[in-house]
């Protein structure tokens, strides 16, 4: 039979596992409704122009994302025109990929574009990639910065699932694909020098 030392230790040991379930579903309320992902990255190319041929059309993703036949088992794309495609697998169901008319030319202005998940009660994320020189001793560069933001329910749980691994997944993707994109770049278009790592700025 416990003793009252054991029990009360029990007690004050549940108590505390409550008390701190109560705090962190409290600061779930607090945190953004919507989870947010940032990577940059640059790239050692004489001209802005090679860059966005690559990322503003839609038909051309699979070749430096994750978004692809060879990642994605039965991946198909339907490209409609210059602003807007679908994308589908059994694995990421039908995402609508549209491109806001009014972004863009890099660099002078951002590109924005939306993924509507069409599986998945139309949740939309929503992306910006803007372009900036980098002025160096040696050379310029350009920095791609890569920005997604998605929505998140409204729940303390899901918050902080968002906060804590929605977020690091979809970064390990972006940065995947600037990697593979800077390669891709630098394997095929001039260069004044040898570029850096993709990076967390």
């Amino acid at each position: 039979m416990l003793s009252k030392a054991s029990l009360r230790t029990i007690l004050f040991s549940a108590l505390s596992v409550v008390l701190l379930l109560l705090v962190l579903a409290g600061i779930g309320y607090l945190l953004p409704r919507e989870w947010t992902a940032r990577q940059s990255i640059e790239l050692a190319v004489t001209t802005p122009k090679v860059v966005e041929e690559l990322i503003a059309a839609p038909q051309n993703w699979p070749q430096w994302t994750p978004w692809n036949p060879r990642d994605l088992p039965g991946f198909a794309i339907r490209s409609k025109d210059e602003l807007q495609a679908e994308w589908s697998s059994p694995e990421l169901g039908r995402v609508h990929w549209k491109r806001e008319p009014s972004s863009g030319p890099l660099p002078k202005a951002p590109l924005r574009y939306q993924l509507i998940f069409e599986d998945a009660n139309g949740a939309t994320v929503r992306g910006t990639m803007t372009l900036e020189p980098v002025h160096r001793g040696d050379g310029e560069l350009w920095r791609l910065i890569w920005t997604q933001r998605g929505p998140l329910r409204s729940d303390p749980l899901s918050r902080w699932v968002g906060l804590l691994v929605v977020r690091s997944l979809a970064e390990g993707d972006m940065k995947a694909a600037l990697t593979t994109l800077k390669e891709r770049l630098e394997r095929t278009a001039p260069s004044r020098h040898a570029g850096h790592e993709a990076g967390h700025h």
